[in-house]
């Protein structure tokens, strides 16, 4: 009776822990980044020079109150780690990984608290860890969107507890916690707010379908969004008695424009990352269709899929009028996502009827697609990453008070970074940063110290990937005219080329759309649909040679 007894329990273990395997997978999608770790050029040398602020007393948050932001656990985040193991570019990424998985597990351990099957909640943690939002969130070091999540994450398998807490004490604690998450998120990426009018939907939607069932427990969601108001309010107290300026007054927050032209130009921009990352998800919406038009029966799990349904859209509304889209703004979004694809594909009963079992089946092959799609992605991070470390190392190396001009001319973030990181990596403040411009180039410059051009390239460039601080096709005008440059002005002469290629694979469903799209969007330059071209990056360095 005892080995039977002990045996039950083994299996019942067993079977608590399936549901949570996605978190190995996010390991082992992680593990190229840990294999190639490398700091980039988006945002990391502001987060390293406020590191390096944070540990000499300085609480002032220099960019954010430029650009009238308030994001104190997001630049501590980065602080933490760099002044405990220093300029270990492992060590963040290892963190990254850890909060992938944590944010998987709590992702599966709420659906198990809220009435998902097994199967149901590992798919989600699987289609979460496989979105292509993960690759580059947690492959770069800059973005605020995987801490948001881990909060945001947390908050929601915590409150599913609340059902639990019997005492009025217990509770209040409960939504404390809670609250102290939502804070936390909204301190890491301004847009957590959105969680409250979420909250508030979640709440209407639990009110009426406890009226429907002639139930008359809404439990956690009363509690989330009390705390989701909490924690709306305090972030604002915070925000106010921090940063004066309105949000859209200046910098970072001007490019939020709510208007109706802002908002129909993103939204091609959001219908091309869609189709090409959750093309799987519009066949779960129709087996859902079909499931309460056509089969008339019982649908499990339909309040969290309506749920589901108002927590993408949120992400979506939120984002419209955001001046330009990326990949990496719909890791929340994808959450959702997978939540959704997981309850509709995880039920085993709806494969047994032939029309929802070929519905299945095509969105797993397109879940497929996004994984073949996401390799090529996490490939061209690594090889930008690469590159760019390489040049930083080379420049590192240049004489004392060289001049170094940036063919990237018109300024963006590479041309910030390099500077930045050059003085706070390297402690190379002596160079002299400048953007490269044939009209405005001054011979008297380069008189008494060394000069050098550094020129990047790009080709085969696909539209729908990683931010890279260059466009092709403005690129190559650029790279052509230091050309002509060159040729009129002798005696520049390249003495390295860093470059790194490689055989893409990738499947562009959104190419699909482009005979119909009248704007150019996702379709401004050509790419064959299954894009097998090389992908080729570089900096070529040139020195003036003086006589």
């Amino acid at each position: 009776m005892f080995n039977k007894t002990s045996g039950d329990k083994k299996h019942y273990q067993l079977n608590a822990l399936l549901p949570y395997l996605p978190v190995i997978l996010a390991i082992l999608v992680m593990l190229p980044r840990l294999f190639f770790p490398n700091f980039g050029l988006f945002d990391d040398g502001k987060s390293i020079i406020t590191a390096q602020r944070l540990a000499g007393g300085d609480w002032r948050f220099q960019f954010d109150a430029t650009d009238a932001r308030f994001r104190p656990i997001y630049w501590l985040s980065f602080a933490v780690i760099f002044n405990l193991f220093g300029e270990m570019p492992f060590v963040f990424f290892f963190v990254n990984m850890l909060a992938l998985c944590v944010t998987t597990a709590a992702l599966i351990g709420f659906l198990r608290r809220t009435g998902a099957k097994s199967l149901q909640a590992g798919l989600a943690g699987l289609f979460f860890v496989l979105s292509g939002s993960v690759i580059e969130n947690y492959y770069t070091l800059s973005k605020g969107e995987g801490l948001q999540l881990f909060f945001i994450a947390l908050s929601l398998w915590l409150v599913t507890f609340f059902q639990y807490k019997s005492l009025f004490r217990r509770k209040a604690l409960l939504i404390a916690g809670v609250s102290v998450l939502l804070v936390c998120a909204a301190l890491s990426k301004e847009t957590s707010n959105i969680i409250f009018p979420i909250s508030a939907a979640w709440f209407l939607i639990g009110w009426l379908w406890a009226k429907r069932t002639k139930g008359d427990a809404i439990g956690w969601r009363g509690a989330y969004l009390i705390a989701s108001a909490i924690a709306f309010g305090c972030y604002f107290l915070f925000r106010s008695s921090s940063i004066k300026q309105a949000f859209t007054l200046q910098g970072y927050s001007e490019n939020f424009t709510l208007t109706t032209a802002q908002i129909m130009a993103s939204v091609p921009r959001w219908a091309g990352w869609l189709t090409r990352d959750f093309s799987y998800l519009a066949i779960a919406i129709i087996i859902l269709a079909v499931l309460l038009i056509g089969l008339h029966q019982k649908i499990c799990n339909l309040q969290i899929l309506l749920e589901m349904l108002v927590w993408m859209a949120a992400w979506v509304v939120i984002y419209l009028p955001w001046h330009f889209m990326a990949e990496y703004y719909m890791l929340p979004f994808a959450l959702g996502a997978a939540v959704f694809s997981g309850l509709i594909l995880g039920n085993a009963l709806w494969w047994r009827r032939a029309i929802t079992c070929i519905l299945n089946v095509i969105a797993l092959a397109l879940i497929l697609l996004t994984v073949i799609n996401n390799i090529t992605t996490a490939h061209i991070q690594l090889t930008v990453d690469s590159v760019n470390a390489q040049l930083m190392e080379t420049l590192a190396r240049l004489p004392q008070n060289a001049t170094i001009y940036i063919n990237i001319q018109f300024a963006n973030e590479y041309t910030d970074e390099i500077p930045m990181q050059l003085k706070a990596r390297f402690n190379r403040s002596d160079l002299n940063i400048l953007i490269f411009n044939p009209s405005k180039m001054d011979s008297a410059s380069c008189a008494y110290s060394a000069c050098y051009i550094i020129s990047p390239g790009v080709s085969n460039q696909p539209l729908l990937t990683v931010r890279m601080g260059l466009v092709e096709p403005s690129q190559i005008v650029w790279n052509q005219t230091l050309a002509d440059y060159q040729n009129e002005h002798q005696g520049w002469q390249k003495i390295q080329q860093i470059t790194a290629n490689f055989r893409m694979f990738a499947v562009d469903l959104p190419r699909m759309f482009c005979p119909f799209i009248k704007t150019h969007s996702f379709c401004a330059s050509s790419a064959p649909f299954i894009d097998n071209r090389v992908f080729t990056y570089d900096w070529t360095l040139y020195e003036l040679e003086t006589p």
